[in-house]
């Protein structure tokens, strides 16, 4: 699905809107995707819906979150080897799901923060454990209103429009004792106004009240780690900063729903014989897009609800056999048609829709589809159904 864990959505009616002092308006993070309204059956509402590398997680509107897939400490406490849909033990009140390449942040109801997972990069904001399967509240972060993350960077905006960031992009990536003390918690100069936040891998985004946009970290200006900011005028056509990566792509959600791209993207191959023949260059598929609500690594939300998608995806064209296929253009997912939110893992995606249903569809390898690994990728989407409350609610083991 991806050419990178980078994942960051951007919706273009919210980025549009400010929320001053309230809730956010932006988008929620580099692999989740915030639906308010859907119901669930059986009264289990999905909240947010969020996709690592090879695992996925739902918020639910009764605070708890679930995950299933590739599961080490980055879906919470369970029996080892797992891949079955989990809740996250020791999350009751979360109202916020952000989701990393190997850890998940969660917003509390009491404006803190509580990450789990991997903390090779500092993503618990703290320096010790490595990991933990236990969800461990990042210290001295409070009052937050809007959490993002991606790869293994997380930012968080405060109430009083400051914004937050910790793991190994946040400051230099060395190993020294200095830069991993520098991966804790630290607030980002010169923010004072953040009304929207944006995360990626490698650097974050924060758009003030007066919609100009503030950038940090690898990316914000070549070629080097920096922690300056760097300001720059807004741009009428352009509702948002980059909100995608595909390979040498770096692509826009305007405000009139038409992604601008610059770059080229990068398709590879492998023969037969297991050789790859020479990379080919081509344009960014996502280029002159139109009618996009919502805009992610390799797939997008379009404003009648249908999902179009490119790059690497588990695909069958009419009356053919599904396989893994490069697509160089927008291609319309079968089936889907009421879609609101998007989460897009590695080799996988998860839609949410109006109705409240979770779809899901690409690599199941390690039952990031649905808890049951499967050598076979999912053609067509398949329903997950998380109505039902998941086998166990006090998992034991680590």
């Amino acid at each position: 699905m991806r050419t990178s864990l980078v994942v960051i959505l951007a919706t273009a009616a919210a980025l549009a809107a400010c929320s001053g002092t309230g809730e956010p308006a932006g988008p929620t993070g580099a692999a989740s995707a915030r639906e308010g309204t859907a119901a669930s059956p059986r009264d289990r509402r999905i909240v947010e819906l969020g996709a690592g590398g090879f695992h996925t997680c739902v918020l639910l509107d009764d605070g708890q979150v679930e995950c299933w897939g590739q599961c080490g400490r980055q879906c919470g406490v369970r029996p080892n080897g797992s891949t079955e849909r989990l809740p996250v033990v020791g999350l009751a009140d979360a109202i916020e799901l952000a989701v990393g390449e190997n850890h998940g942040c969660a917003r509390l109801a009491d404006g803190d923060v509580a990450c789990w997972g991997s903390n090779v990069g500092g993503e618990l904001g703290r320096l010790e454990p490595d990991d933990s399967a236990v969800p461990l509240r990042v210290p001295d972060v409070h009052d937050v209103v809007d959490i993002a993350s991606g790869g293994d960077l997380v930012c968080a905006r405060t109430r009083d429009g400051g914004v937050t960031c910790w793991g190994s992009a946040a400051q230099d990536h060395a190993q020294t004792p200095e830069a991993q003390r520098a991966r804790l918690p630290q607030r980002v100069d010169g923010l004072a106004d953040a009304q929207s936040l944006v995360v990626d891998g490698s650097s974050a985004c924060a758009r003030n009240g007066t919609d100009v946009w503030t950038c940090w970290g690898w990316g914000a200006t070549p070629p080097d780690w920096i922690h300056r900011m760097q300001r720059a005028a807004p741009d009428p056509r352009l509702n948002g900063v980059v909100a995608w990566f595909h390979s040498a792509c770096s692509c826009k959600l305007g405000i009139d729903g038409v992604v601008h791209c610059v770059g080229s993207g990068v398709m590879s191959a492998r023969l037969a014989d297991g050789s790859s023949p020479p990379l080919r260059l081509h344009r960014c598929p996502a280029d002159g897009l139109a009618d996009v609500r919502t805009l992610g690594d390799g797939c997008a939300i379009m404003n009648d609800g249908t999902v179009r998608c490119w790059g690497e995806i588990y695909f069958a064209r009419a009356g053919a056999e599904p396989r893994y296929e490069d697509l160089t253009e927008p291609t319309a997912i079968d089936g889907i048609a009421d879609a609101t939110a998007l989460a897009l893992g590695s080799r996988h995606a998860c839609v949410l829709t109006g109705a409240g249903a979770l779809w899901c569809w690409g690599s199941n390898a390690q039952g990031q589809i649905d808890g049951r690994t499967d050598a076979k990728g999912v053609w067509p989407p398949r329903r997950v159904d998380v109505s039902i409350r998941s086998s166990s609610d006090s998992p034991s083991g680590r």
